[in-house]
């Protein structure tokens, strides 16, 4: 018998498996991807909101993610 995180980690398996034979992209992996890589140019972004946060780091990050893979997305069609 599996456990569940035995099962939890088959049906990820299967589901990348699917994905490669499909040749599907992974949108969330890449918007991740996207994100920690911002995580370096966030901090130079100024803008009159205050002081640099964590937290305003993090949201500038996920911003320039989201409108990378928007526009990954139009081009790919």
């Amino acid at each position: 018998m599996m456990t569940k995180i035995e099962m939890q980690y088959m049906d990820a398996v299967i589901q990348m498996n699917r994905r490669q034979r499909d040749h599907e992209i992974d949108w969330e992996q890449r918007r991740y991807e996207l994100a920690k890589s911002a995580l370096f140019v966030a901090p130079m972004i100024q803008k009159e909101e205050g002081p640099i946060t964590a937290e305003l780091i993090a949201k500038y990050a996920v911003e320039i993610a989201d409108a990378t893979v928007m526009e990954l997305i139009k081009t790919e069609k």
